[in-house]
């Protein structure tokens, strides 16, 4: 390649991207600690959307929360909490063993939470606890699972096996024009992602041809955040391109496969997969930025020894998916996330040997920064975790 990967403005920010709210996760700690049980689920609850939380008691309410295209609803009584989430209705034929296999393969990633089948067909997600048992980072824990899967395997299984939403959600789909420009945008990242592999293997380069499929879909995710099927499927061939029960070359062929099937869809068709929708949790992990500044001397120091042998192609990639790869797993402080867009768009299109410099010096200068910060939440959330194993054993043993 003579020169870098256009940058191409994201159509949207990241979904649920701000959803946290410090004060409400603070008063739910604070909360729980005093064993005001019914007043630490409320703030959490507010954490997540306080547009949907009533007034007044939680008891013998009903909350609907929304993630995507799944509704989820939470119901409180003096001693008891539950979720539910209306999942999938079991398809007929033999379509039905098929899917109910998949989802058995599900059960494990739910956290404290499991698979109810109502009726004949409707399948449904709930979590049933004592009150006592809402502590903030263990109800984080359930929602996030919950989350991820129902939102995740709703579309797929819809796509793949024709099940039918026990409970549909109205979404609102991006208009004719916004919907030809990310088309656009897609064909352009899966043409410069594939130009990657092809030069890569031509090289017989297969690490590198199977970090450039990797970093197109993280292309795609940042500049689009689809959701639906589009989403499921970069999920699944992600996961697929992670599988080391397949060769190399096999999952590079699986790759590329997926990357044209997805650029080959209509306007239409990418279109029920690009939509507005309320989120209550973040598509990315939170970081700590310490230790993540800590690993980016990797890409570092390959950058400089690629640009020492003149490889800039090489160095021109390495830079480039780092960053893209860093952008949309993870929530980045909003000065990481500012240095690292400058870097992309001033790169972009410049031949690979500037485009390569930029982008080193960017990494660099993250390495660098400071970034005013008392600990991450994860960290919080862990130690929360730690503190209520410890309050629960002091209760068994009393």
């Amino acid at each position: 390649m003579q020169k870098a990967p256009s940058y191409i403005y994201p159509f949207r920010e990241a979904p649920g991207a701000n959803a946290w709210s410090e004060s409400a996760w603070n008063d739910a700690i604070a909360a729980y600690q005093e064993e005001r049980y019914h007043d630490a689920l409320r703030s959490f609850l507010c954490m997540l959307d306080a547009d949907r939380v009533p007034e007044g008691s939680l008891v013998g309410k009903e909350i609907h929360l929304e993630h995507g295209s799944v509704r989820m609803r939470v119901k409180v009584s003096e001693d008891s909490f539950s979720l539910e989430v209306p999942f999938l209705r079991i398809p007929e034929g033999g379509r039905a063993v098929a899917m109910m296999r998949k989802v058995m393969n599900l059960t494990n990633d739910l956290a404290m939470s499991r698979f109810l089948l109502r009726g004949e067909k409707d399948i449904y997600i709930v979590h049933r606890d004592e009150i006592a048992g809402v502590h903030p980072a263990k109800l984080r824990g359930v929602f996030l699972s919950v989350c991820t899967v129902a939102d995740t395997y709703d579309d797929l299984f819809e796509d793949k096996f024709g099940a039918e939403r026990v409970e549909a959600l109205d979404v609102e789909t991006w208009d004719a024009a916004t919907l030809a420009k990310s088309h656009g945008a897609l064909a352009t990242i899966v043409s410069e992602g594939l130009a990657f592999c092809d030069l890569f293997e031509a090289k017989q380069n297969l690490g590198y041809a199977y970090n450039s499929l990797q970093y197109t879909f993280e292309r795609i995710t940042w500049t689009l955040w689809p959701q639906g099927v589009l989403r499921s499927k970069i999920s699944e061939t992600r996961r697929m391109l992670n599988d080391s029960s397949k060769g190399g070359a096999q999952r590079i062929e699986l790759g590329k496969k997926a990357l044209r099937e997805i650029v080959g869809s209509s306007p239409e068709e990418l279109g029920k997969s690009l939509y507005e929708a309320r989120f209550i949790l973040s598509q990315q992990d939170p970081v700590d930025f310490e230790k993540y500044q800590s690993v980016l001397e990797g890409p570092r120091d390959l950058m400089a020894q690629l640009r020492n042998s003149r490889d800039y192609d090489y160095a021109c990639f390495v830079g480039s998916h780092s960053i893209y790869e860093d952008l949309a797993d993870n929530h980045m402080p909003d000065e990481v996330v500012k240095i690292y867009v400058d870097a992309l768009k001033e790169a972009g299109g410049k031949p690979v040997s500037e485009a390569s410099a930029v982008l080193l010096q960017a990494i660099s200068e993250v390495e660098a920064l400071t970034v005013a910060s008392e600990g991450t939440k994860e960290d919080e959330v862990q130690e929360n975790i730690r503190q209520m194993q410890e309050a629960q054993q002091v209760r068994e043993s009393a």
